[in-house]
């Protein structure tokens, strides 16, 4: 057999928050990790962020050396722009429902690549550590449950010459219309720039103004654009994302949370086996939150989300994805900065920066 899938860790129970450190003991390459979640919502009817929000964050590490650093919702976005194809989220909102919601960590340019992948071999004590929020979807939910598994080679040989690799860069509170200059990294090949600034109710492009990106005192300037305008043709080359939710019907408006967080357009109807006159409402959706109100109380109700920027994410690729000679390779001894301004009515709202880089052996 080629290939096989492999538990890391089979499905465990929390009642507490916690960070899992999941020894990596295995000795084949592995293409992919997956990682999934299962808040428990006992009588949830205050929606506060996204069931993705229980994964704090997800790390690789080795010793004191970090491999891969990015939160829950930054793996899922990065996963979706790297493979083009939707996470399973089952994203279940009713009163005692269990959300399910999905992250991979791809190591190769796609899924069994054998030139790139993670091998443990070369390392000397790798660890997977996943910091579990069990309430941070609402704050009355008591009880969790996760799963981490490894689709790893198994007979058929390889030897891959590095792997890609994810971090986050820099956090920071945007301020109106005030710059933030970011140095860069400039050791490994960049694949991808990430961006994400998520603010309820509000888009990407309300957060940040401006992006540029350049090299050696704007000697060569790789992005200089307005946001909307650089949003607009980025997501152009790419479909829609798609998303299927559940959710208990009430009179009054209730907010829920999706993953795509730009330009949502929802399709909806009851969840229920009896007809109703019902007439049922969904409106915003701008930063991954939306709004649900329908003419009466208690019928269920379901609907299907299409909008881009998952987790309110840019991506911005360098050169063909398949091939790393294509990549950016930043000046060996210059620099490389990013200068992002915020928009002009932003309140202290959190920008992400995050890159994800060929790593060789």
């Amino acid at each position: 057999m080629n290939y096989r899938e492999h538990t890391l860790l089979a499905n465990t129970t929390y009642l507490a928050d916690k960070t899992e450190i999941i020894d990596i003991d295995v000795k084949d390459p592995i293409s992919q990790i997956g990682i999934y979640y299962r808040p428990t919502y006992i009588a949830v009817t205050a929606h506060l962020a996204h069931p993705i929000s229980c994964l704090k964050k997800v790390e690789l590490v080795d010793g004191s050396e970090v491999l891969w650093s990015l939160s829950g919702a930054e793996t899922q976005a990065l996963d979706y722009y790297h493979r083009l194809v939707e996470s399973f989220n089952y994203m279940d909102n009713t009163i005692g429902g269990t959300p399910e919601v999905w992250a991979f960590i791809n190591f190769g340019r796609f899924l069994w690549d054998t030139e790139m992948a993670f091998n443990p071999t070369n390392f000397n004590n790798p660890q997977l550590k996943i910091t579990v929020d069990i309430n941070a979807p609402a704050a009355d939910i008591i009880t969790g449950s996760m799963g981490v598994f490894a689709r790893m080679f198994d007979e058929k040989v390889i030897s891959p010459s590095g792997f890609l690799m994810a971090k986050e860069i820099q956090e920071y509170s945007l301020a109106n219309n005030a710059h933030e200059y970011i140095d860069m990294p400039t050791d490994l090949a960049w694949r991808k720039l990430l961006i994400r600034a998520q603010e309820d109710g509000s888009g990407l492009t309300s957060q940040l103004a401006h992006i540029k990106l350049s090299q050696d005192g704007d000697k060569h300037v790789i992005i200089d654009e307005d946001s909307g305008k650089l949003v607009h043709r980025l997501i152009s080359q790419i479909p829609p994302y798609r998303e299927h939710l559940f959710g208990s019907g009430y009179v009054a408006a209730t907010n829920h949370f999706c993953t795509p967080a730009l330009h949502c357009r929802f399709g909806g109807a009851q969840w229920r086996a009896a007809v109703a006159v019902q007439d049922e409402a969904f409106y915003a959706g701008d930063g991954g939150r939306f709004s649900h109100s329908q003419t009466g109380a208690g019928p269920n109700w379901q609907c299907i989300v299409e909008g881009w920027l998952p987790h309110a994410v840019l991506d911005y690729s360098f050169g063909i994805q398949s091939e790393k000679e294509d990549w950016f390779v930043p000046p060996a001894s210059g620099s490389v900065k990013l200068d992002l301004t915020g928009g002009a009515a932003v309140a202290g709202e959190i920008c992400e920066v995050c890159l994800q880089q060929y790593r060789p052996y």
